[in-house]
């Protein structure tokens, strides 16, 4: 069977996931000495709707970690809470696993089927030094388990799924396959048909909302990487929907036998990232105002300038993080950090893919939001988490950066005229590197000199309207002298 990629051929919703993705997964008040974060638990009394079982076959063709050029790889299996290992093989590239410890079964709840996310395969190098090594990983989403319909474990026409392992690291290139089996266990053998609670657990999967946790770890939602190359646009999702209206008064939506365990969210917005608010404080609770298109008085002259909601654009790219803390392992044989950072302004969430087991992490992906008129003195705020599936994502730092001091840096226009210079000339994004604020509750040691390094930018949308106006201008210059004569415009 030739390899296929992991990654789903549907765009991950990312507008679902901005509005979403708050108030469902990102840590908020810390309490009984660690970060709280939603943890999927069954309905009291709940039966599998089937049994899920995985049995990882082997690897081609893998990244050799160590000195003599091999590895001694071996694989983590994780489903929501549930996450197995199989053996560690010695000294090769190309490892089989025994399937009598290298096969695992994950109950499938149809309460949980929104938030199930994707089967995670995880390739490390077993090292005595080190512990782990990172070689690669894959995501396999629940509608990705078969290609066509749901098939028992022992079906002959049940054939393995060979993927392309994806690499988080920069520095570490992806390489080789990883070969699994996967295969429904019927719960009850009265009732053995297995393609229909499949196809159902798959349609709840797809009808709920895309959570910056349910995302595959291998990409981030709402970003781009920097090493692509590509544009940043806007896709007219990231910013507020204009029937919004404030968040305090907006309550988390709740699912039917869905039952999370998360903690009172009187204001999700500002528990969603924790510590400072991305707002500014004022005192009561008063509601936002709303701010629709069009708005403007009827009859008034058109304004080449920025309409009264909308400001300008941020650009921001989350570059690295220096020094985070250590976290002991659910087995307190080691430590463990798969680190990744949400990037909350207002109502406007993104985050960057997970990196797994480093404490020096470099992302390098770039995002873009709108900055409204009423959020202009808003914070920025930047939150470092470590990918925990099992116990829920811990909060390890965060540190926060106003929009103003942005806008305060941003080109001004001449005061008489209004017309920015050298429009034609794209300003420099600034790098910042800021400390960050650690969470002492769930690190247990406060000693790290912990920062965080990226680059930002504001532009009025009063500058890219011109912008806009003198490229479109710039075409009826044929003889590029940069003035305009009356045969040049109406020829």
């Amino acid at each position: 069977m030739a390899p296929t990629t992991s990654i789903s051929k549907k765009g991950i919703r990312i507008g679902s996931a901005l509005k979403s993705g708050a108030s469902k997964v990102i840590p908020g008040r810390w309490a009984s000495g660690r970060p709280i974060a939603a943890i999927a638990t069954p309905a009291t009394g709940e039966q599998p709707v089937f049994i899920l079982k995985v049995q990882i076959l082997g690897c081609n063709g893998l990244l050799g970690v160590d000195r003599s050029g091999k590895s001694d790889p071996y694989v983590t299996v994780t489903l929501l809470q549930k996450q197995y290992q199989t053996p560690a093989i010695n000294a090769t590239l190309d490892p089989v696993f025994p399937p009598a410890t290298s096969t695992f079964e994950f109950p499938i709840f149809s309460s949980l089927a929104e938030c199930l996310g994707a089967l995670e395969l995880i390739v490390w190098d077993k090292n005595m030094v080190l512990k782990k090594e990172y070689i690669g990983e894959v995501s396999i989403p629940v509608d990705e388990w078969f290609p066509a319909k749901g098939l028992t474990f022992d079906d002959p026409s049940n054939t393995p799924l060979v993927r392309q392992l994806q690499s988080t690291k920069a520095s570490r290139p992806a390489m080789g396959t990883i070969q699994v089996k996967l295969g429904i266990v019927p719960v009850n053998p009265a009732k053995p048909e297995v393609d229909q609670p499949y196809h159902e657990i798959v349609r709840l999967s797809q009808s709920a909302d895309v959570s910056l946790a349910s995302a595959p770890p291998t990409e981030g939602i709402g970003t781009v990487r920097s090493e692509n190359g590509h544009e940043l646009e806007d896709d007219g999702l990231m910013t507020d929907d204009d029937s919004e209206e404030d968040t305090e008064a907006e309550q988390p939506r709740q699912k039917e036998a869905v039952p999370l365990v998360v903690p009172s969210t009187e204001d999700n917005t500002t528990s969603a990232t924790s510590a400072p608010s991305s707002r500014p404080s004022t005192p009561g609770k008063a509601k936002r105002p709303r701010f629709k298109r069009g708005s403007g008085d009827k009859g008034s002259t058109y304004n080449f300038g920025a309409e009264k909601d909308v400001l300008g654009i941020v650009l921001l790219e989350v570059n690295k993080a220096e020094d985070l803390p250590k976290l002991k392992n659910m087995t307190r044989t080691g430590w463990d950090m798969d680190p990744f950072v949400v990037v909350s302004f207002s109502r406007k969430v993104f985050r960057t893919r997970v990196l797994r087991h480093n404490l020096n992490p470099t992302w390098d992906e770039k995002l873009l939001f709108h900055v409204r008129r009423f959020e202009a003195n808003y914070n920025i705020q930047l939150t470092v988490l470590d990918w925990d599936k099992l116990s829920g994502n811990d909060l390890i730092a965060d540190c926060t950066l106003n929009v103003s001091e942005l806008i305060e840096a941003a080109p001004k226009p001449d005061p008489e005229t209004g017309l920015y210079p050298d429009v034609q000339k794209d300003s420099e994004m600034k790098t910042y590197t800021l400390p960050l604020q650690i969470n002492k509750e769930a690190v247990g040691d406060g000693s790290h000199k912990s920062a965080i390094t990226f680059r930002a930018k504001y532009q009025p949308y009063d500058m890219m309207r011109q912008r806009f106006w003198a490229h479109y201008l710039a075409q009826y210059d044929t003889d590029d002298t940069g003035e305009f004569s009356h045969l040049e415009i109406t020829a």
